[in-house]
């Protein structure tokens, strides 16, 4: 199944919220609030771009790429990691990497055994260690002229507008685009040719409930449907700093019937899917995994559906013993409620007021340190 990209929101700040479908279910009342990052963090990375575009060039010599990476005032740190893999025993054909930035940045650059141009404006640019590939200076040019001027050197791959990455992985050599000419369109989509993470992390939003009785802890985690409805994959990494049995934990994941889940946990836990509707502003009823076997296990990485019709399991070797993930009979009440909401969130189908689109998430990692 293709794991591609799908636009992230959190569930809507909740007045209420069920959290058993039985009839024994408390109703809890949270008020949301931002939570800091010594108690949970939200990172992920995406495709989406605000702008780009991808082309294919299977006969040119050189492989061009242009980034534009917008920075906000001040020095900033940029890991920047090229990939290839070897076709008929040798490295692909050479690549020319055109660097545009707007302000100083400090870049950390992999690229092992790549044949790199790297055009780039040196009084902006400090590398951490060198480079170890060939230099050109940028001119100072806009970017109409900037991708004028890297056309002359080749047809180019592709290109991407960035808003302050912390860091790029660029892969080579797999561009799957249609066009034959790459122009730059608004929110695009880069595939498997661009990842990136954002500096700046999620919002995480939540509520303790007080008078509530146990140590348990609730992670809901929404994905909204985007304008393709194909088959997704969205790879979510769980890492919780309790240790095991210290806080009995839930994810709860939220999303259109066609998502599926890689789930990737350090921690015991029950996994929920809930399947939403397009533009759908509530938190259904929210239903577990059903027909979970009970195994032991270290570390576990499960790929769930949306849909709740299945769950595979892939199993580490054996540690602690897991409870059945889920028994009707059983009512919660939740002390702790990790709602996680990234900058470019979505209210129901209303954009955030600073983005056109949301981003769309392809790796998802959340971090919890709030044990009892």
């Amino acid at each position: 199944m293709d794991r591609g990209t799908l636009p992230l929101a959190v569930a809507l700040l909740l007045a209420s919220c069920s959290l058993s479908p039985t009839s024994l279910a408390e109703t809890v009342h949270c008020d949301l609030q931002p939570v800091g990052p010594e108690r949970g963090e939200v990172t992920y990375t995406t495709s989406q771009v605000s702008k780009g575009c991808v082309a294919q060039a299977p006969n040119a010599i050189l492989e061009v790429h242009v980034l534009f990476l917008e920075f906000p005032t001040g020095p900033s740190q940029l890991e920047l990691t090229l990939q290839a893999s070897k076709q008929n025993g040798t490295w692909p054909r050479e690549v020319l990497l055109v660097l545009s930035v707007n302000s100083s940045v400090f870049l950390h650059l992999q690229a092992l055994g790549i044949p790199l141009h790297l055009a780039y404006n040196s009084s902006l640019v400090t590398f951490q260690e060198p480079p170890g590939v060939n230099t050109t200076e940028l001119p100072s040019f806009p970017k109409t002229q900037i991708l004028e001027w890297a056309a002359e050197r080749g047809p180019i791959t592709s290109a991407a507008e960035l808003n302050d990455p912390q860091s790029i992985l660029l892969r080579l050599g797999q561009a799957q685009g249609s066009l034959s000419f790459c122009m730059l369109e608004a929110s695009q989509d880069m595939g498997r040719t661009l990842e990136w993470r954002p500096r700046t992390p999620a919002l995480v939003r939540g509520c303790h409930l007080e008078g509530v009785a146990g140590h348990k802890e609730a992670h809901i985690l929404r994905v909204l449907p985007g304008h393709s409805a194909g088959p997704r994959t969205v790879t979510v990494k769980v890492e919780l700093s309790c240790a095991p049995g210290d806080l009995d934990a839930v994810l709860i994941l939220q999303g259109p019937p066609y998502v599926s889940w890689l789930i990737d946990a350090n921690h015991n836990m029950q996994i929920w899917t809930v399947s939403m509707a397009p533009c759908s502003a509530s938190l259904p009823t929210i239903r577990p995994l059903e027909n979970t076997p009970s195994r032991s296990f270290q570390r576990k990485t499960f790929v769930a559906s949306s849909s709740q019709t299945h769950l595979k399991a892939s199993w580490g070797r054996p540690g602690c013993s897991m409870p059945a993930l889920w028994h009707p009979s059983w009512s919660y009440r939740w002390p702790a409620l990790s709602h996680f909401m990234p900058p470019a969130a979505v209210v129901g189908c209303r954009p955030h007021p600073h983005r056109s689109r949301p981003l769309l998430p392809r790796t998802l990692v959340a971090r919890s340190c709030s044990c009892p």
